[in-house]
């Protein structure tokens, strides 16, 4: 059986999609090949990937955003831009699929990507899957006129992959999918990534009064992440518990707001923001931090956290988690076994779950040593497994 992924969400891009896809390819047994982008959505610079025979590249997968001067412009560039890339990125998926006898496609990026799993499944006899985060089911495309017809693609496909009982809820609640359409496969953690060992020494750098409670956050500074809501909570615990210190790693659109706020509230004693941070100082983090705080919340545009895998990642160096009860955070937290979820949209709440896990020693090794069980449970090969098990059933059926 052989599957070929079509994504841009693949690394080295960072972030928690890439990471499922990076992990299925690299635990995939040479089952996978993977059809990617070699120009980073974003930024629109070339992104050096892994060398390897069974990836793919294409300029692009998902058309960079264009400020629209007029109707005439919008569609000078859908014909100059967008057709020819959309043709290119066509014309590449049918030569992976007869030239590796491709059996099932998955398609990893439903608003960039929807019309190619169409179109691939009238031209060719494969089973088309796309595999679904959350985020790109409830937040609007800012695609030129890709993304518009998620609803039919999904109906059409022969099964769809969701990361979390949350997404399979919006599937079928909003989207009117079928159950039997739908495979539940929540995010696994790899192992070998992420798990405490002798080598992660408690070194506090900044934070060296070993008596400091250090608390961890780390993801992309946006709004969904909660990160603003955590910085004002720590207004609350500082004043009970000024032992409290919080490090925040990632980068984002926030972090001057962030930034200014922490020095509105007079905290930059307390929280520090420390950027992207290489793999090896966020083990780092992990490792030496007290607990790990995320409260992520449903934005009012319905965009929220398809599931959190960093809960998981804490959770694999014996450490307790916070997060927010909303989106698929419910599935990475089992709540007063490995880690406490909140009201994320209640300030006073995660304060006072902040403070609580402060407080309590005890209760932090519980819920810590519960959730390296819970890690455990989650190891990214069960999934991978999970994953080519219902491939393989699909070409069976």
């Amino acid at each position: 059986m052989n599957c070929l992924l079509i994504t841009s969400y693949f690394p080295p891009v960072i972030g928690g999609s890439a990471t499922v896809y990076g992990t299925l390819f690299k635990y995939s047994n040479k089952k996978l090949s993977v059809l990617t982008a070699s120009t980073n959505r974003d930024t629109h610079s070339h992104i050096d990937r892994p060398q390897n025979e069974d990836i793919y590249t294409v300029d692009y997968i998902h058309p960079p955003s264009v400020n629209s001067r007029s109707l005439l412009h919008t569609a000078w560039t859908i014909i100059t831009f967008d057709i020819p890339s959309n043709i290119k990125l066509l014309l590449k998926a049918l030569h992976i699929i007869r030239f590796r006898k491709i059996d099932v496609i998955c398609i990893g990026e439903l608003q960039a990507a929807g019309w190619l799993g169409a179109a691939l499944r009238f031209l060719t006899n494969t089973k088309i899957i796309y595999y679904v985060h959350g985020e790109e089911l409830t937040t609007n495309t800012n695609s030129r006129f890709l993304g518009k017809n998620a609803r039919r693609h999904l109906a059409t496909a022969h099964g769809v992959v969701c990361v979390s009982s949350f997404t399979r809820n919006v599937l079928i609640n909003e989207y009117g999918l079928s159950p039997k359409k739908l495979k539940l496969i929540t995010n696994g953690i790899d192992l070998d990534n992420f798990i405490a060992d002798g080598n992660h020494i408690r070194v506090r750098k900044r934070h060296d009064d070993n008596r400091n409670i250090l608390i961890f956050s780390a993801g992309r500074l946006i709004d969904r992440k909660g990160f603003d809501y955590a910085i004002e909570a720590m207004a609350t615990v500082v004043k009970s518990h000024p032992n409290t210190q919080l490090v925040i790693a990632g980068d984002g659109p926030n972090l001057g707001r962030y930034r200014q706020r922490i020095a509105e509230l007079d905290l930059s004693a307390h929280i520090s923001l420390e950027g992207r941070v290489p793999h090896e100082r966020l083990k780092q983090l992990y490792s030496e931090c007290d607990l790990f705080l995320m409260p992520n919340r449903e934005l009012a545009n319905g965009d929220t956290e398809g599931f959190g895998l960093v809960f998981l990642e804490a959770n694999a160096f014996h450490k307790p988690v916070i997060g927010g009860r909303a989106g698929g955070a419910v599935d990475a937290i089992i709540h007063e076994q490995t880690g406490l979820l909140v009201n994320s949209e209640s300030i006073s709440a995660i304060a006072d779950a902040i403070t609580r896990l402060v407080k309590d020693k005890n209760l932090r090794k519980k819920l810590g040593d519960n959730g390296y069980e819970w890690a455990l449970q989650n190891d990214a090969r069960h999934k991978v497994h999970e994953f080519f098990n219902y491939c393989e059933n699909l070409i069976k059926s």
